[in-house]
């Protein structure tokens, strides 16, 4: 059964997948890579607005999430 996917608003850049995301992106993540993005706060969850613009989806990686606190 695949992972419910969440869309969020990158609020400051990582990688995911290998790609880097840059804030202000649009991205859809596992249920699991979501909380901690946003538990990090490094995202926000997307809006209707946010959501209907490109997205890059994150794939079979998507759960290596990189970019550490400074």
């Amino acid at each position: 059964m695949a992972d419910k996917q969440v869309k969020l608003k990158i609020t400051s850049a990582i990688a995911i997948g290998g790609q880097i995301q840059r804030a202000g992106t649009v991205v859809a993540v596992s249920e699991d890579v979501a909380k901690n993005l946003l538990h990090r706060g490094r995202a926000e969850l997307a809006t209707a607005e946010m959501a209907t613009g490109p997205e890059t989806k994150g794939g079979d990686d998507a759960g290596k999430v990189k970019g550490g606190k400074k």
